[in-house]
């Protein structure tokens, strides 16, 4: 009980020059462990406190919960006085994210502060565990209904850990999550094949932006990645819920460039999506082969012609009537195209270049990159119809 009335006097009644310790082997929230120098609400030199002076905290034998922080001292920008005397002794943080002893001294001065075997468990560590627990509840194979509760509950933890954070996604992939994932894909429905299937669109997002993970985890001869394709395609041709189709379309556009010139079978199936009743289908289809066909991809024009070639032209098309946000990612797809296999005659045929030229200026005006593509797409079939051949633009590696 001594640290929250170190606060409260700290707060009401400065200097406070009376020495706080707080006894070893005791368990303290950190709303109380909290060592706040309670300084920049008192700058004000029209306020009643205008500086505060801290004296004599030790603690000893505590540990921290509630946080993921560490034993620190807190200060605030614009703040004045100074904290003096602070000891921390075997103090234990169970799980941290930042470091467990931390100073930060840019507001007060601060003077013998010390920081003695403070120890903690990281919270990658810990995460680490609760990764792999979980794989191992999702690979059982146990039939009862109260185990599907359990996979289900396991692999929507294992989707909220990977959302967004590489770190989680590379270690699902070091771990055979991905093949995990793609056999519960393939033989379960409902949330818990959703779940499984958004664990997968986060870790393709991931790999989107991280080609060290994308050329790991995902390489042409891996069982894993070949499993989850294989599902991601089953899902795309076979699904009727959006709610299904639209990750599976958004993993394998994440996935464009580990796809090799060959490999056709993943582009035919997002081609065929373009001619979807549902407007969100069709325009993730349409984001998702813009990625293969986009210069980033170091086989864009491979992927290019082989789009023209599954009848992708036409459908993209018809795109340009849809709402605004179809049109946009129609007309970068149709750029692509134009720029990388102008002088296919199913482009002349359906006039993409007078469909470039009389885009939506209110779409247009919007997008100042997709405004500078479709100069640039247009320039590149204007010279196709007058006989020259463009020099080839340089992609990026994979």
């Amino acid at each position: 009980m001594w640290a929250p009335l170190f606060l409260l006097g700290a707060a009401l009644s400065p200097p406070c020059r009376h020495p706080v310790a707080v006894h070893p082997s005791v368990t303290i929230p950190i709303t109380h462990i909290c060592i706040i120098i309670l300084l920049s609400q008192y700058n004000d030199p029209t306020a009643r406190f205008p500086s505060l002076s801290c004296f004599g905290w030790t603690i000893d034998g505590a540990n921290l919960t509630g946080t993921t922080n560490g034993v620190r001292i807190k200060t605030w920008q614009g703040g004045s006085g100074n904290a003096t005397n602070y000891h921390h002794e075997q103090c234990f943080k169970p799980y941290h994210y930042n470091r467990i002893s931390d100073l930060q001294d840019d507001a007060v001065e601060i003077i013998n502060v010390t920081y003695q075997n403070i120890t903690g468990t990281p919270i990658s560590l810990v995460t680490n565990l609760a990764l792999s627990s979980l794989l191992t509840r999702l690979k059982s194979v146990t039939a009862a209904c109260d185990n599907y509760v359990l996979k289900t509950c396991c692999a929507r933890a294992l989707w909220m850990l990977s959302r967004g954070n590489l770190a989680n996604s590379k270690l699902l992939t070091e771990t055979k999550g991905l093949l995990v994932l793609a056999k519960l894909i393939e033989t379960e429905t409902g949330e818990l094949q959703t779940n499984c299937l958004m664990n997968v669109m986060e870790i393709a997002a991931a790999a989107e932006s991280n080609p060290e993970l994308r050329r790991a985890a995902f390489r042409t001869n891996s069982p894993a990645a070949k499993a989850v394709v294989d599902q991601l395609l089953r899902l795309v041709q076979e699904s009727e819920i959006a709610g299904i189709k639209i990750p599976a379309i958004k993993s394998i556009g994440s996935l464009a460039r580990t796809f090799p010139a060959r490999e056709t079978r993943v582009i035919g199936p997002l081609v065929k999506q373009l001619s979807h009743q549902n407007p969100e289908v069709v325009t993730e289809a349409a984001i998702a082969l813009g990625k293969f066909a986009s210069p980033d991809n170091f086989l864009c024009t491979e992927h290019s012609k082989t789009i023209i070639e599954f009848d992708g032209v036409i459908p993209l098309m018809r795109l340009l009537r849809g709402n605004e946000r179809t049109q946009h990612h129609a007309l970068v797809l149709l750029c692509y195209l134009a720029m990388h296999a102008g002088n296919n005659e199913a482009l002349v045929q359906a006039r993409v270049l007078t469909a470039l030229e009389g885009a939506d200026k209110s779409i247009v005006g919007q997008h100042s990159q997709l405004r500078q593509l479709i100069m640039e797409a247009i320039h590149q079939l204007n010279m196709y119809h007058a006989g020259v051949i463009p020099s080839q633009r340089v992609s990026h590696s994979p």
